[in-house]
């Protein structure tokens, strides 16, 4: 069953396939938003600061505000297409260079691939 990204994530999120009638997590997730970081509970090691930046391709242009994060956290990107967070990534990846080139950094991040060839086997010959 091939489905869009929203659609996947809304049914990872909510642990049933409706299409199914197929629960497979008994709970759903749900996030909570944590505004003051004294909410935070998980222990902070070392942390990362990365510069506010922007990267112009075309028509698009992508405002990065200077933030911070610590090797305990796993930071998740969701949005539409189009919203800038491949390019994010690449750039705090060094992959991408930023308009001013003194804000480049290099940190060490990892993506989920955005084709479903890998997991689908398209452009093998099936028999």
């Amino acid at each position: 069953m091939v489905r869009c990204s929203r659609s996947g994530i809304n049914i990872f999120l909510d642990g049933m396939i409706p299409t199914e009638n197929l629960r497979f997590r008994e709970e759903s997730l749900t996030f909570r938003i944590s505004e003051a970081a004294d909410e935070v509970l998980a222990p902070k090691t070392q942390r990362t600061e990365y510069p506010a930046m922007t990267k112009t391709q075309g028509n698009f242009k992508l405002h990065v505000d200077a933030g911070d994060f610590s090797d305990s956290e796993i930071i998740v990107l969701l949005g539409e297409n189009g919203m800038g967070k491949t390019t994010l990534v690449k750039l705090l990846g060094g992959k991408d260079e930023p308009d001013d080139p003194k804000d480049k950094i290099e940190l060490r991040v990892s993506m989920k691939p955005q084709t479903s060839e890998h997991y689908f086997g398209r452009g093998r010959s099936h028999h």
